[in-house]
């Protein structure tokens, strides 16, 4: 799924390489510990939206969830309104 996104370069080509070759000058330890600390929040967060998601399953139900829902989607397409009225003035 990463593969296709592109946040993933972008992050890469922006802030984590020139920060791994300034780590790397410093010293390799430094490097090596940027990667793996780097890897570990990644991963460590991932598996804690999971776990978190796993526990409030019984939150994904009932009518107040519907009512979030419902109210979240009506905050996107006033959202969307507003982009497109900044988008139609920009091209005028």
């Amino acid at each position: 799924m990463n593969f296709a996104n592109p946040n993933m370069y972008v992050f890469w080509i922006t802030v984590g390489v020139p920060t791994l070759t300034k780590a790397w000058s410093s010293s390799v330890l430094a490097a090596i510990a940027f990667v793996v600390v780097f890897f570990a929040c990644l991963i460590g967060s991932k598996i804690a939206i999971v776990l978190l998601a796993g526990r409030s399953r019984a939150l994904l139900s009932g009518s107040w969830y519907r009512a979030a829902t419902r109210l979240l989607a009506a905050m996107l397409v006033v959202y969307a309104a507003l982009m497109m009225r900044d988008g139609v003035a920009l091209l005028r």
